[in-house]
């Protein structure tokens, strides 16, 4: 269940390549007990994303409801190895989000103290990111 929009109005946009006027977000927290906050701006993609997905789904299975409140929306093209200049834009590789620090990356609800900690620590390592635990009642966790 890779994460990507079903129909753009343009099938190959360009992207911007720097980041201009980051500002921290102003969410709340709605839905869950548990998040995982970015704490530098950079970029997220889909692979990345469904992979976080699957890891979490695998050790929380349906002990916890995942929320996922980010979106892949801006496509990243690649020519193909070994192709001379001129031959026009690749092909889409891949989808990807750009996340500004304090952005929530996941939300996690219904889930034990304990265990929850410990399993989105080794969740961090999924994304090139830096990101925090944040829990409702003992406020950062690193």
């Amino acid at each position: 269940m890779l994460i990507f929009p079903r129909k753009t109005k343009f099938q190959k946009p360009f992207v911007r390549k720097k980041f201009l006027n980051f500002t921290k977000p102003e969410k709340k927290i709605n839905i869950g007990n548990y998040l995982l906050v970015a704490g530098e701006n950079g970029k997220i993609s889909n692979f990345q994303i469904e992979a976080l997905r699957k890891f979490l789904r695998r050790f929380l299975k349906k002990k916890a409801q995942i929320f996922i409140p980010i979106f892949t929306q801006l496509p990243v093209t690649k020519l193909a190895q070994e192709v001379r200049l001129g031959r026009g834009k690749g092909s889409v590789k891949y989808w990807q989000s750009n996340i500004k620090k304090g952005e929530f990356i996941i939300e996690l609800r219904g889930c034990e103290n304990s265990y929850t900690k410990t399993i989105l620590k080794k969740a961090k390592k999924k994304l090139a990111l830096n990101c925090f635990i944040f829990n409702r009642k003992d406020r950062w966790i690193f």
